[in-house]
């Protein structure tokens, strides 16, 4: 699996918060490193469990912001979260069973988080959390 490259298209317009994702591109593309260099399941799953950590970290960064700004679809948005690290645990889980083909769908299910999520979902609440001020919300 490639890696991927941040870039403007994938701006919510908000430096913490495209600073996050840069963080987890960052994270993914060393997943994607270790796939590549066949590394063990432990270390596999260990990458992947650092992604849902961060994930769940920035999901909750996210939600504040999206509060403090009045966004209308907090909901929905937090529902979409809750199901994104419902899947990844459950892939981890079957890394952890020593699941070789839950270590290329792991890579996947990042992939896809990040280009779509990010680009779709997240790029809905941009303008509501561009102002914003962050200073208190704790990273």
């Amino acid at each position: 699996m490639s890696h991927i490259h941040w870039d403007d298209s994938y701006s919510v317009n908000s430096g913490l918060l495209d600073d996050h994702h840069k963080l987890l591109f960052n994270l993914f593309n060393r997943y994607c490193d270790a796939l590549h260099r066949r590394e063990g399941i432990k270390a596999l799953a260990d990458l992947f469990a650092e992604v849902i950590e961060y994930a769940d970290t920035h999901f909750r960064v996210e939600e504040i912001l999206m509060q403090r700004s009045g966004y209308p679809f907090i909901k929905s948005h937090k529902q979409a979260h809750g199901f994104l690290l419902h899947r990844a645990q459950r892939l981890l889980a079957r890394i952890n069973s020593g699941d070789q083909v839950a270590c290329d769908q792991a890579a996947e299910f990042i992939r896809n988080w990040l280009e779509k999520h990010i680009r779709g979902v997240d790029a809905q609440y941009a303008p509501y959390v561009a102002e914003q001020l962050i200073d208190d919300v704790a990273v």
